[in-house]
């Protein structure tokens, strides 16, 4: 569980020490200005929803919380992904 305070967030990183997946469910106000970005790209956050990606040593990834922000996150084995995103 992590917490950034308006103005907050998390430098670029991997987790190349932990690979493998991770969920984490958003917690930010309805009309945040919070957002995980990846190399692919930006995503906003929307308050409830979550965050699915795969870390490694290539997926660097950041968090920019202009707005408070609670984040809840798991690990998630391979094969419960794959049944999450259809693969």
């Amino acid at each position: 569980m992590y917490y950034y305070p308006s103005g907050g967030g998390m430098g670029w990183h991997t987790n190349s020490d932990k690979p493998g997946w991770r969920a984490y469910v958003v917690r930010v106000p309805e009309n945040a200005r919070s957002y995980f970005k990846t190399i692919e790209g930006i995503i906003p956050d929307k308050n409830g929803h979550a965050n699915l990606f795969k870390t490694g040593p290539d997926s660097w990834h950041c968090v920019d919380a202009l707005t408070e922000r609670w984040s809840f996150g798991i690990w998630l084995p391979d094969r419960f992904a794959a049944e999450i995103i259809g693969g």
